[in-house]
Order: structure tokens, then sequence, then C-alpha cells
């Protein structure tokens, strides 16, 4: 049996309209609800100055920057 490597196919979440996060989150846990790669979510935080990687936790001020960036809609639960 040969390894075969599938070219072109996405394995990240369809983008979603409205994401449902509970606060705090870690990036891995923001770019899960959102639907949206954690690559691009890590390059807006660096964009904006905040140097983090996949663990770290966000805080609620940056958890809005990045939604309003992003253009996701959040709801927060509990």
């Amino acid at each position: 049996r040969t390894l075969t490597r599938r070219r072109g196919v996405n394995t990240a979440a369809p983008r979603k309209e409205k994401a449902v996060l509970t606060l705090p989150c870690t990036v891995r846990s923001f770019s899960e609800a959102a639907g949206i790669p954690s690559a691009q979510v890590l390059r807006s935080l660096m964009n904006t100055g905040l140097m983090l990687n996949i663990n770290a936790q966000l805080e609620d001020e940056a958890v809005y920057l990045l939604a309003d960036e992003l253009g996701v809609d959040v709801e927060f639960g509990t």
C-alpha cells in the first residue's frame, strides 16, 4: 500500500456566521468556533501587535477586536 497525499483538499471547518464562545478563550477555540483557520487568526493578531501562539489565552478586548476584524458575529455563552 502506498501513501497518497490529497492535494487541494481543505480540512478546515466551514466559516460560520455566528460564533458561540465562552470567555476566556484560546486562539484555537476562537478559530474553531468561528470556522477560521488558526493561521489566519494568528496573522491578524500579529498585525495588531500581539505575538501569541495557538494555545495562548485571549483577553476579552482581543476577542472583540478579532471578531470585528475578521467579520465574525460573536455570541458569548456560559
